[in-house]
């Protein structure tokens, strides 16, 4: 899997910049997107709009339930569906991940918040039965981050993604402290 990942400069917007993805709109088949409530979705149906795919399936997630899980994976396969667009937070982006393993379908993330280390992970944090559980899941093919929406998230969302770096940072020294030397 190639990752790709396609950076927006500060104060432009991603609808305005086609060009960037335009492997999504270039798609042929029926792309299902995946989206979480409010914000992710409103932003999702102006991307769609702006692009003007023909044909695509909107999805709204409330939660990344193992049974929700099962459900998608029959629709992607009734509906001949092409590709996952998810566009939204963790949970959107982690049930995404697992539907691109489940259905070896290319999967392209637009994250709308970015307070978790895992956006480009192989790992997809889902629900059963109340618990949270960690499964395989695919790597994206291509992050699409728009700044001026990730601007708009909670300020709790930009500290949580500060944090998470600093704490990886500090991770990643102490790996090196304990490697011995060779």
């Amino acid at each position: 899997t190639t990752w790709v990942k396609s950076m927006i400069a500060p104060g432009q917007d991603l609808r305005d910049k086609v060009a960037i993805i335009d492997s999504i709109s270039q798609t042929s088949g029926v792309i299902l997107v995946i989206t979480g409530s409010s914000i992710s979705r409103d932003y999702a149906a102006s991307l769609l709009a702006t692009l003007k795919i023909a044909e695509s399936k909107i999805i709204s997630c409330q939660d990344n339930d193992l049974n929700r899980v099962n459900q998608l994976e029959e629709v992607i396969r009734k509906c001949s569906i092409t590709v996952i667009l998810a566009i939204g937070g963790g949970t959107v982006g982690d049930l995404g991940k697992r539907l691109g393993l489940l259905t070896n379908l290319p999967l392209y993330l637009v994250p709308t918040v970015i307070a978790n280390d895992g956006l480009i992970s192989p790992i997809s944090v889902l629900s059963s039965k109340g618990i949270s559980i960690s499964l395989p899941g695919r790597m994206p093919d291509k992050v699409f981050i728009d700044f001026s929406i990730l601007r708009t998230a909670p300020i709790k969302f930009i500290r949580a993604a500060a944090l998470d770096i600093l704490s990886n940072i500090s991770a990643t020294n102490d790996w090196k402290i304990s490697t011995p030397s060779s």
